[in-house]
């Protein structure tokens, strides 16, 4: 699958969840955020909005971003 930019219209699939509560995120979602085998995720989910996945790597890259930011607020 050829590597789409950040611009491009979401890509948009359906999955559904097994007797174990696993979900299988579909193959060019996987393939479009380059997601393996073993990473890791924060689940977020709310009543109203639903629920949404955020890899681990990109949660490290946000707080640390959003840390500086604060930093350079107070300072």
């Amino acid at each position: 699958m050829a590597k789409r930019s950040e611009k491009e219209t979401p890509c948009f699939a359906t999955t559904s969840m097994g007797e174990r509560g696993q979900v299988v995120i579909p193959k060019e979602i996987r393939e479009l955020l380059g997601l393996k085998v073993g990473d890791r995720f924060i689940v977020l989910a709310t009543h109203k909005h639903g629920l949404g996945l955020i890899p681990m790597d990109q949660a490290h890259q946000f707080m640390a971003k959003l840390k500086q930011q604060m930093e350079d607020i107070i300072n």
